[in-house]
C-alpha cells in the first residue's frame, strides 16, 4: 500500500513540476500584459518610439492630400521629419499621448468594443509651436532636405493647395523659402481660426474599425475575452501546483525527512527548468520579432500599432524575465532548504505533525 502511494506521489510530483513551470510563465505574462500602469512605465521611452513611428503617418497624410489635389508625391525624408517632430513636440506631450493610447487600447480590450479603439489627440500645443520659432526651424529643416530640381520648370511654387514644393532650385535660398512658407502657414492658421477646432483635437483610430473583416472582428473579440479572462483569473492557476504539493503531503509524507525530500526535489527541478526556459525564450522571441515581416501599409491613417508593440515588447519582456528569475530563484532557495532539512533530519520514521 505504501509503495503504491509513493508511486502515485511521484506522478503528482511530476505533475507539480509541469503545472508550476506553466503557471510561473503564464501568470507573470498575464501580470505584465494586463497591468496598464506597468505598460505605461515600460513606455518611458515612448517619445523615441513615437518620433520614429510618426513620420510614416505624416508622409501618408501629406501624400493623400497631394493626390486629392492632383499633385505629384512629395519627396519627404522620414528621418528629417523625425527630427522636425522632435523640434515641434512640447516636452512631455508625446508621453501624454502615449498614456492616452495605452488607456484607449486597454479600454477597448476590457470592453470588447472596437468603437472605443480610437484616441483623441490634442494637437493644440503643436499648433502653437508651429507658429513660433520651433515651426520655422522644422520647416527650414524639411525644405533643406528637398532634392534639387532637374530644371526650373520642375519647381512648383508654394500655394494653398501644396504648401511645400517638390524640389528646390539651386538658385533659391532655402532659408528664405522656408521663412516664406512658414509665414504663409502662420497667416493661414490666424485667418482660419476654425482650423484650431478641426486640427487641434482629432480622433485617431488605433485599429481599423470599419475596414476590419468579420473574421478580424471575431479575432478581436476572442482576444478581448482572453484578455479579460487572464486579467481576472490568472492568479487562480497557482491553485494547481499548490494542490499538487498538498496531495504529495497527504500521500507520501510521514516525517520531516520525507517532507524535505518530497517537496525539495520538485521545487528544485521546477526552478532549474524555469530558469533554463527563461534564458532561452526571450532570445527566441527577439529573433522572431526581428525576422517577422511587417504588415503592408494601409490606406487609412492609422497609428502604427504593430511598430509600437514591437518596441514595447522588449521592455515588457525584460520585466517578465526579471520576475521569472526572482520567483524561480526563491523557489530554488526554498527547495534547497527543504533538501537540507531532509538531509539533517533523523532517518528513523516519526509522526509528521
Amino acid at each position: 500500500m505504501q509503495g503504491c502511494l509513493k508511486v502515485l506521489a511521484g506522478v503528482v510530483a511530476l505533475l507539480f513540476v509541469f503545472t508550476a513551470v506553466f503557471t510561473l510563465f503564464l501568470t507573470n505574462l498575464a501580470y505584465v500584459m494586463t497591468d496598464r500602469a506597468l505598460v505605461k512605465d515600460a513606455l518611458a521611452n515612448s517619445e523615441r518610439v513615437l518620433i520614429a513611428a510618426a513620420p510614416d503617418a505624416i508622409v501618408e497624410a501629406l501624400q493623400q492630400q497631394a493626390h486629392a489635389q492632383g499633385l505629384p508625391d512629395l519627396p519627404l525624408d522620414t528621418a528629417v521629419l523625425a527630427e522636425a517632430v522632435t523640434i515641434l513636440a512640447p516636452p512631455g506631450w508625446l508621453s501624454t499621448q502615449t498614456d492616452t493610447a495605452v488607456d484607449t487600447l486597454f479600454d477597448a480590450l476590457e470592453t470588447g468594443s472596437l468603437a472605443a479603439s480610437s484616441i483623441e489627440l490634442d494637437a493644440r500645443p503643436l499648433l502653437e509651436r508651429v507658429q513660433g520659432e520651433p515651426g520655422l526651424q522644422a520647416v527650414t529643416m524639411v525644405v533643406r532636405s528637398l532634392p534639387a530640381c532637374a530644371s526650373p520648370a520642375d519647381f512648383v511654387p508654394q500655394s494653398d493647395a501644396m504648401p511645400l514644393p517638390t524640389c528646390l532650385p539651386p538658385e533659391i535660398d532655402a532659408a528664405l523659402l522656408a521663412q516664406q512658407i512658414h509665414v504663409n502657414v502662420v497667416e493661414t492658421l490666424r485667418q482660419n481660426p476654425q482650423l484650431d477646432a478641426q486640427v487641434g483635437a482629432f480622433r485617431l483610430p488605433l485599429l481599423p474599425n470599419d475596414a476590419l473583416s468579420p473574421e478580424s472582428q471575431a479575432a478581436f473579440q476572442r482576444a478581448s475575452r482572453t484578455f479579460r479572462l487572464i486579467q481576472q483569473w490568472g492568479a487562480v492557476l497557482w491553485l494547481l501546483p499548490l494542490g499538487c504539493l498538498l496531495l504529495i503531503l497527504l500521500l507520501a509524507v510521514r516525517s520531516l525527512r520525507e517532507w524535505g525530500n518530497w517537496w525539495g526535489w520538485p521545487l528544485v527541478g521546477t526552478a532549474v527548468i524555469t530558469l533554463l526556459f527563461a534564458f532561452v525564450l526571450p532570445a527566441f522571441f527577439t529573433f522572431f520579432w526581428r525576422t517577422a515581416v511587417p504588415p503592408a501599409p494601409t490606406a487609412n491613417l492609422i497609428l502604427p500599432v504593430d511598430y509600437l508593440l514591437r518596441e514595447l515588447a522588449q521592455p515588457l519582456l525584460s520585466i517578465w524575465q526579471t520576475r521569472i528569475f526572482i520567483q524561480a530563484g526563491a523557489m530554488l532557495v526554498a527547495g534547497l532548504l527543504l533538501l537540507l532539512l531532509g538531509a539533517l533530519s533523523p532517518t528513523t520514521r516519526q509522526s509528521f505533525p
